[in-house]
């Protein structure tokens, strides 16, 4: 809701000038940047911005070893789970129950997927079972294979060259092509430059499978093509584009 207001986008509150704002929290570690846009920000408006370090006014979300005694003196638990910390904290945490007249082995540090079955007479952890982020794409749900996955990001990353060629089915003659183009892997005003070298190195591809008399061999013809274009992009651009070559018989 903060970010929101220092960006004017907040539906019910505007920050006018001479506003106080006191952010009391400490930065979540690796949110820094975003904190300090939106302490800008809010600044920017008119706002004064009281936060840590440069001034004194941090309270933590999370309780300290007195709220926790507090609470483990009202609920009298039988079984504890820390959750929210790491490692460091789970040791501390089982030190002060333990400090309490607590045994040890009634707390449980649990990881994600990790079942605790839990009845009148004990607890235990009693198996694992598949869990963590689900991949939503389109209809499917966590279906998403890790091969269509590295094949995204390597073309969120370095953008894609494809040649298309026809070919007629019966002759094994070329019919049509090479047609190279690309999308988001250099900018436009040496795309038509790179794409022109490209059919040129295609076309050589082609006329050298031709008087070989060896179109009637398409896979072969497709890693050909693919591994000059590759080879050619990355001497002029030092970028790795996925290159995908497409025979079509006609």
């Amino acid at each position: 809701a903060l970010s929101r207001m220092a960006m004017d986008e907040h539906k019910h509150i505007k920050i006018e000038p001479g506003d106080i704002v006191i952010i009391s929290a400490t930065p979540i570690p690796g949110n820094e940047d975003l904190v300090l846009r939106t302490i800008n920000r809010l600044f920017k408006q008119g706002a004064t911005v009281l936060y840590e370090p440069e001034t004194p006014v941090h309270s933590s979300g999370h309780g300290n070893q007195e709220d926790i005694r507090m609470m483990l003196n009202l609920l009298r638990p039988k079984y504890m789970i820390p959750v929210h910390g790491e490692e460091r904290h789970y040791h501390k945490f089982v030190e002060l129950v333990t400090a309490q007249g607590y045994d040890p082995e009634s707390v449980f540090y649990m990881s994600i997927g990790d079942v605790l079955e839990i009845t009148s007479d004990f607890a235990e952890l009693i198996e694992r079972v598949t869990a963590g982020s689900v991949m939503v794409d389109g209809l499917g749900v966590g279906d998403v294979e890790d091969l269509v996955l590295r094949d995204r990001r390597h073309l969120a990353r370095d953008g894609f060259i494809i040649a298309v060629i026809g070919i007629d089915s019966s002759s094994k003659q070329v019919v049509s092509g090479p047609d190279v183009f690309s999308r988001g892997f250099v900018e436009a005003d040496r795309a038509e430059q790179i794409l022109e070298g490209a059919t040129f190195l295609i076309e050589g591809v082609l006329q050298q499978y031709i008087d070989d008399d060896a179109l009637e061999d398409l896979d072969d013809l497709k890693a050909a093509c693919r591994k000059v274009l590759a080879k050619y992009v990355y001497e002029h651009t030092h970028c790795r584009p996925m290159v995908v070559p497409i025979i079509m018989e006609v």
